[in-house]
């Protein structure tokens, strides 16, 4: 069983609206292409909750895990699009996703549970903190754990991100993100002193470090590899490309793929998000080709 803790909200662009949120994205990437998995989250007593958990049901995850907030709206981001489709974010505040709590359901599910996903937003506030972080402790042992930092301004601290840390096996993040981990906890912008300093400091197993137009790179205690982008697609826009990204590296990494297998096959499935609006697929039919490789090696 894998599960997925942390936002649902809508994407709000400037013609149009998605559903998102990279845990809820990487979590219906991940039962798409065939793996077990359930959604933990928080939305309000409003329409457009409603609207969610009918997503959420609709996308073959158990509602059950989505908590109902009557004291806080659902969450909305507001997404602009530069020139190149590359988008800036408007978060939020103070949403039902903030106080995500510890319920019996959660209880129960990660006691079956075989790999969490988690980030960062969803631990903003004092109560998103600490219930996720007494998610990952009671988590069972061998339980492997996937860090997708994802910092927005405004919405991380130290704090969060050394208690998350502690957790973490595979930690996912960008090259601004890795440079900012470095000046945050270490004092220093060199990049590879700082995935050094980190593989010294925590328990982390695989670091999956993405760099847009520049390629992509996992890097083990083994070794480093690489794959190029593609950049003959047309782009609609570059919005979830990074969460489904990271489903592959979580379904890869279960199957025990190489690294360099994980990383083309990232490479692949991502660019195609960028082919569409919106960070994930209408039509489950996206997925067949992928779902089939990851059929195949089980």
């Amino acid at each position: 069983m894998i599960v997925s803790i942390g936002e649902i909200l809508f994407d709000q662009f400037p013609d149009y609206r998605r559903i998102g949120g990279a845990p809820f994205n990487f979590a219906v990437h991940m039962i798409a292409l065939g793996f077990e998995t359930a959604f933990i989250s928080r939305v309000g007593n409003d329409e457009n909750g409603s609207l969610l958990i009918d997503e959420v049901s609709r996308r073959k995850l158990d509602p059950e895990y989505i908590q109902v907030d009557n004291s806080h709206p659902t969450g909305e981001v507001l997404i602009q699009l530069d020139e190149n489709r590359n988008a800036a974010f408007t978060i939020r505040e103070n949403v039902a996703y903030d106080f995500i709590e510890m319920t019996p359901s959660v209880v129960s599910v990660l006691d079956k549970t075989d790999f969490i996903y988690f980030g960062t937003l969803i631990q903003r506030t004092s109560q998103g903190f600490s219930s996720v972080q007494d998610m990952l402790t009671l988590k069972k042992p061998g339980t492997v754990c996937m860090y997708d930092i994802n910092l927005r301004p405004g919405c991380y601290n130290r704090e969060i991100i050394n208690a998350s840390l502690t957790h973490t096996d595979i930690l996912k993040l960008n090259s601004d993100e890795l440079k900012e981990l470095g000046i945050m906890l270490y004092d220093n912008e060199n990049t590879d002193e700082c995935i050094s300093s980190l593989f010294n400091d925590f328990n982390i197993r695989m670091i999956s470090l993405t760099g847009g137009s520049s390629g992509s790179s996992i890097v083990t205690r083994d070794g480093r590899f690489f794959a190029e982008p593609d950049h003959s697609i047309t782009v609609k826009d570059t919005v979830g490309a990074g969460d489904a990204y990271s489903a592959i590296v979580a379904a890869g990494f279960i199957r025990g793929w190489e690294p360099q297998r994980i990383l083309d096959i990232a490479t692949r499935f991502s660019t195609l998000v960028c082919t569409i609006e919106g960070a994930i697929p209408r039509e489950l039919s996206f997925y067949s080709k992928f779902r089939k490789l990851f059929q195949e090696s089980q």
